[in-house]
């Protein structure tokens, strides 16, 4: 693997929140990834350069967002895959998506009884780590 096939930085995908993993029947892109990708599990490997389709059915039923398998090695029961991403456009979704899974991971680590409570660690998550996530020039 070369340096230049590969992101730089990559988001951490929360690992209790599924996302379905779906490969394209595209040709790898030309064009360099963006230097932000994303990791990711998943129970099946994938080819390096291969299409993919991400979504988060649960989280954001009608937000698809294509990249390519950057890198993808065993880990655990499955395997982990490094996603990239050529278009601006497809990382400020995966940006967003990524953002909500987060939120809900927050929210399923920090339990409330309160079914108003849902907001506000949404909130909450935002005060305390939404400066912090990534844009890498986004």
């Amino acid at each position: 693997m070369t340096s230049n096939r590969n992101p730089v930085h990559y988001m951490q995908h929360p690992a209790n929140i599924s996302l379905e993993l779906s490969p394209l029947h595209k040709q790898a892109c030309a064009t360099p990834p963006l230097p932000l990708g994303l990791i990711c599990n998943t129970d099946k490997p994938f080819h390096i350069g291969g299409r993919i389709s991400i979504s988060a059915p649960k989280q954001a039923p009608d937000l698809c967002i294509e990249g390519e398998i950057a890198w993808c090695r065993a880990h655990r029961e499955g395997y982990q895959v490094g996603v990239a991403f050529q278009s601006a456009n497809e990382l400020y979704k995966i940006r967003m998506l990524e953002q909500l899974c987060h939120i809900e991971d927050y929210r399923r680590t920090h339990p409330s009884r309160s079914p108003d409570a849902h907001q506000g660690l949404a909130l909450e998550w935002i005060e305390k780590f939404a400066a912090h996530f990534p844009t890498d020039g986004l």
